[in-house]
C-alpha cells in the first residue's frame, strides 16, 4: 500500500471519529468547554495518525509550538462569555490551525513574509470545498485497499455503507415527512426520529469534510513552501522617490502635530477653553481618524520598505532616519488618540468598542516597534511571525484581563459623575461583568439596580443547561444571581 493511500485511509478515518465526535459535542450552544474537549480530541487523533506515517519527532519545533495557543485560545471559550471576545477566540484559534497545517512539517512559519501568511491562509481556506473530494478520488488509490488481504472485504462494505446511508436517511425522511402511516411505522421499528437523524449525520459530516480539508494540507500535501518570499519584487523604489515620498508625510505629520498641539494633547482645559465643540466632538471626531492614520500607515511602510533599493549603506541609513522618524512622528498622533480615549471614558464610560480599538492600538504599538527592530535592520524575514505573536499575546491579555469585568468596574466606579451611569448599557453585558456589577449595585439608584438585576437574572438562570455548554463565567453568573438582591440606596446626605 503506497503512503498516499495509508495517510488518505487514516486521514477518513480520523475525520469520521471526529465528525461524530463533533456532532456530540458542537452542536450545543453557546460554545463552552465543548470546543476544549473536541479540539482536544483533534490533537490526540492527529498525534496519533501522524506516528503513524511518520515518527512524531519528524513535526517540527514550530507545530508543537502552536499548540500551545491553540489549547489557550479553546480554553478561553470555556473561561470567558464575552461575545465579542470568543470572536477573536475563534480567530485566533483557526488561523493557529492554519499555520499548523502549513508549517508543522517543513518549520519556515519564523521565515515566512506577510504575503505568505495571507496566501497559506487563503489555501487552507478556500481548499474546504474540494480537497476532501481530492483525498477520495485522487490521493488514496482504492485498489490497493482492496488487493490488501488483510483487509478483506471490509473496505468494500464501509464504501457501500457510506453512499447508502446518507441516501436512506434522506429519502426516510422525506418518506416520514410526506406520509403519517410510514413515519408510525418507521418510528416504531426503529424508534428514531429520521428528521433528526439526517441532521445529525449533516452536522457530522460537514465537520468531518472540514477535518479531512484541514487535515490533507497537514498530511498529505506539499508542505507549503512560502512561494512569495521567493519572488522578486514587480519593480523597485531608489532613494529619490522615496526620500520625496517619506520626507513629504513626515512633513505633514509633524506640522499637523505642532498646528494641533493644544488640540491633541489640550484635553480638558483645552475643551472646556473652546466654544466650538463639545468633549463628544473631541474625541469622535478624531479618535477613529487618527486610529486609522496609524493602521493605515502600517501596510505603507510594509510595502515602502519592501520595493526600497538602497545602492549604498548610506542610502539604508538614510531611508532607516525617514522611517523612524516618520513612526517617531506616528507614535505622537497614537499617544494623543489615546488621550483623547482617556478622557472621554472618564466623563463618559468604558464601551467594547473602546476597548478594543485601545488593544488595537497597542498591537499596533508593538508592531511599529518591531518593525524597526527587524525590517528596518535587515531582518523582514522575522517581521510576519512577531506581528503574529504579538497578536496573540495582545489577544491573551484581553482574555486575562476581562475587558466586560472592566468595563464594569469604570462605569459604576463613576456614578458621583456628572453624566449618569448607562445602566441599560451595563446590563447588556456578558456573563463576565456579572459578578462585578452584582458588586457595584449599591452603587446605582434602586429603579436602576430593579433593571439590571431583572436583566440579568432573565439571561442566566440558575437552572440546569447542557454541560457541553459549560462556561465557567457563565456558572459563575447563575450563582451569584441566585443570591442577588436589590439593596436600598443610601442617601448622599446621610
Amino acid at each position: 500500500m503506497s503512503e498516499s493511500t495509508r495517510r488518505g485511509i487514516g486521514l477518513l478515518g480520523g475525520a469520521l471519529i471526529l465528525g461524530v465526535a463533533g456532532d456530540g459535542l458542537l452542536r450545543a450552544g453557546p460554545w463552552g468547554v465543548n470546543v476544549v474537549l473536541w479540539i482536544a480530541a483533534l490533537a490526540l487523533v492527529f498525534a496519533f495518525l501522524i506516528t503513524l506515517v511518520q515518527p512524531l519527532r519528524a513535526v517540527s519545533r514550530t507545530g508543537r509550538l502552536l499548540l500551545i495557543p491553540i489549547l489557550a485560545f479553546a480554553g478561553a471559550m470555556a473561561w470567558r462569555d464575552s461575545p465579542v471576545l470568543n470572536s477573536l477566540n475563534i480567530l485566533a484559534l483557526l488561523s493557529c490551525l492554519a499555520l499548523v497545517a502549513l508549517y508543522a512539517r517543513n518549520g519556515r512559519m519564523a521565515s515566512a513574509g506577510v504575503t505568505d501568511y495571507v496566501l497559506g491562509g487563503m489555501l487552507v481556506g478556500l481548499s474546504q470545498p474540494v480537497a476532501p473530494l481530492l483525498v477520495v478520488a485522487s490521493d488514496v488509490k482504492w485498489p490497493e485497499v482492496s488487493r490488501g488481504g488483510h483487509f478483506g472485504a471490509g473496505p468494500a462494505v464501509l464504501r457501500g455503507v457510506m453512499l447508502a446511508l446518507p441516501l436512506v436517511v434522506m429519502f426516510g425522511a422525506l418518506f416520514a415527512a410526506a406520509d403519517a402511516a410510514f413515519e408510525r411505522l418507521v418510528t416504531t421499528i426503529i424508534h428514531v426520529d429520521l428528521t433528526q437523524l439526517m441532521g445529525h449525520s449533516i452536522f457530522a459530516v460537514v465537520v468531518a469534510w472540514a477535518v479531512v480539508a484541514w487535515g490533507r494540507q497537514l498530511l498529505i500535501a506539499e508542505p507549503w513552501g512560502n512561494p512569495a518570499s521567493g519572488r522578486l519584487r514587480p519593480f523597485t523604489l531608489g532613494m529619490i522617490e522615496l526620500s520625496i515620498v517619506l520626507g513629504a508625510l513626515d512633513l505633514l505629520f509633524l506640522v499637523f502635530v505642532i498646528i494641533q498641539l493644544g488640540y491633541l494633547f489640550g484635553g480638558g482645559a483645552f475643551v472646556e477653553a473652546s466654544d466650538s465643540f463639545t468633549y463628544a466632538e473631541y474625541y469622535r471626531r478624531g479618535f477613529f481618524e487618527l486610529v486609522t492614520v496609524a493602521a493605515v500607515a502600517l501596510p505603507f511602510l510594509l510595502v515602502a520598505h519592501w520595493l526600497a533599493a538602497p545602492t549604498s549603506a548610506r542610502a539604508a541609513r538614510g531611508l532607516a532616519t525617514l522611517v523612524v522618524g516618520f513612526v517617531g512622528l506616528l507614535f505622537v498622533i497614537m499617544a494623543s488618540a489615546v488621550l483623547r480615549g482617556l478622557l472621554y471614558t472618564s466623563l463618559f464610560g468604558l464601551t467594547e468598542l473602546r476597548v478594543y480599538t485601545m488593544a488595537f492600538m497597542v498591537w499596533l504599538a508593538l508592531v511599529f516597534v518591531w518593525f524597526m527592530a527587524t525590517a528596518l535592520r535587515g531582518h523582514r524575514e522575522r517581521f510576519a511571525v512577531g506581528a503574529f505573536a504579538a497578536g496573540l499575546v495582545v489577544l491573551g491579555l484581553l482574555d486575562t484581563t476581562n475587558p466586560d469585568g472592566l468595563i464594569a468596574q469604570t462605569n459604576l466606579s463613576r456614578s458621583g459623575a456628572p453624566q449618569p451611569v448607562d445602566s441599560r448599557y451595563l446590563a447588556t453585558l456578558s456573563a463576565d461583568a456579572v459578578p462585578i456589577l452584582i458588586g457595584g449595585l449599591p452603587a446605582l439608584p434602586v429603579a436602576d439596580q430593579q433593571q439590571v438585576l431583572a436583566a440579568l437574572t432573565v439571561r442566566w438562570p440558575a437552572g440546569p443547561s447542557d454541560w457541553r455548554s459549560w462556561n465557567w463565567s457563565r456558572s459563575q453568573a447563575a450563582t451569584v444571581l441566585a443570591t442577588a438582591q436589590v439593596t436600598p440606596r443610601t442617601p448622599a446626605n446621610s
